[in-house]
């Protein structure tokens, strides 16, 4: 009982709400700052669709009304709740997207680069939140009614619901790259590829330690074989063993450009470092994208290819 006591004292203390509000409302605006890159992360989870694009808009704000009501103790309990939901989502999300798509950014703050660390430092920090938000949840603090309290959240929930909504490109939603159509010198790919305009190119990029990825070589391969493509330029995320490794197992039929670090290709990957990803080239100009899964060459001659320009 002594024990409960001491631990009651402890946890029933305004910091751990402080420190909890903070690291949410830091969450929700970095990613309502980079909202492309976050509809991109959670279009690699949930598939390329509006829905997905829906539900990545929603997120930013509600995170920062949940910030704030915990920095403010509005229903300290249920914001509590709302917090060890989204922290099992979130850090699941990011635990799927490590050991399967071997993407080591959680994208959990966006634009705030200060934020990002290594994938252990992020997932010692989730689970740190998470207990906190448990201790909360158990021992929740006495709820404040202050109407200004209400007024601000509401305010500074709205503005950031706007701006991720105003800021949120419109391909994204209909699950295009924002360069299909465009000339690839006006793209970030043109540092990466060369090509020339009686040829037909295919980009493929990739982690080593990706499944899906693993998934999609044999596709890839399949480009070449039919000849659907006259060059596959690929680029994988890894290490020179990895690599080597990679062209044991699947015994690629085009060249491999390895890429340290994905923060290199963020340009062209966008800011989730989402994989694999496809483009494919004809006359110097982007024709077409996809992120995810990659289609055999048979299906993308029936479908998307017969739209091509």
């Amino acid at each position: 009982m002594a024990k409960e006591s001491v631990l009651t004292y402890f946890v029933k203390k305004s910091w751990m709400l402080y420190v909890l509000g903070f690291f949410f409302i830091a969450s929700g605006l970095g990613k309502a700052i980079e909202i492309s890159s976050f509809i991109t992360l959670v279009q690699s989870l949930l598939g390329k669709s509006i829905w997905a694009g829906i539900a990545a808009l929603i997120i930013p704000p509600v995170e920062v009304a949940i910030g704030l009501a915990l920095a403010f103790h509005i229903y300290p309990r249920y914001s509590s709740a709302g917090a060890m939901v989204l922290l099992t989502v979130f850090t699941g999300a990011f635990a799927y997207n490590y050991f399967v798509n071997g993407v080591e950014d959680c994208g959990c703050f966006g634009a705030l680069e200060i934020f990002k660390t290594s994938p252990l430092i992020s997932f010692i920090r989730n689970f740190s939140l998470m207990a906190l938000a448990v201790l909360c949840f158990r021992y929740p603090l006495s709820h404040e009614s202050a109407l200004w309290k209400y007024c601000l959240v509401l305010v500074l929930t709205s503005a950031s619901a706007m701006g991720a909504g105003l800021t949120s490109p419109r391909h994204l939603f209909r699950g295009e790259s924002p360069w299909v159509g465009q000339e690839v010198s006006l793209t970030p790919l043109n540092p990466l590829v060369k090509t020339h305009e009686d040829s037909t190119y295919l980009v493929f990029l990739f982690s080593y330690q990706c499944s899906h990825c693993w998934n999609a070589t044999e596709n890839i391969k399949s480009f070449l074989r039919t000849r659907t493509v006259d060059k596959v330029l690929a680029f994988g995320i890894g290490t020179e063993e990895q690599r080597s490794t990679f062209e044991q197992m699947f015994e690629p039929n085009f060249s491999i450009t390895t890429i340290p670090d994905w923060q290199l290709l963020r340009p062209v990957l966008g800011g989730s470092g989402g994989v694999p990803q496809m483009y494919i080239i004809r006359q110097n100009r982007v024709i077409y994208w996809t992120m995810g899964e990659v289609e055999s060459p048979v299906t993308w001659r029936v479908g998307q290819g017969a739209k091509a320009p």
